[in-house]
């Protein structure tokens, strides 16, 4: 309940109509709140704005931006960062078929 309140409170609105999450990585983090607040039983309209900011955001070839999932530190020091862009499309496809299948329950 705090964290779908928190997200709740800390959604981004565009002027198109649209919401995201944006902590430096706005598709994989918008996919992950949508998939926070549906599997806390949350289906607010920011929600379906939320749905509608992927959608748009789609590239020419249906994924999405390239994103941070896993940093790592060495002993030494070093920070690594490991990207992918196929993970963001995954975890947004995931939201999408979420999202899709919770308009469908009662």
């Amino acid at each position: 309940k705090i964290l779908a309140d928190d997200l709740e409170a800390s959604v981004r609105l565009r002027a198109d109509g649209t919401a995201y999450w944006d902590r430096g990585d706005p598709h994989l983090n918008t996919a992950f709140a949508v998939l926070t607040l549906l599997n806390a039983g949350r289906r607010p309209a920011i929600v379906d704005r939320a749905i509608a900011y992927l959608i748009a955001e789609q590239d020419a070839f249906g994924g999405f931006d390239e994103a941070t999932f896993f940093i790592a530190r060495t002993d030494g020091g070093q920070v690594f960062a490991f990207r992918s862009a196929s993970l963001t499309t995954a975890m947004v496809l995931e939201a999408m078929a979420r999202y899709g299948l919770s308009r469908a329950a009662p």
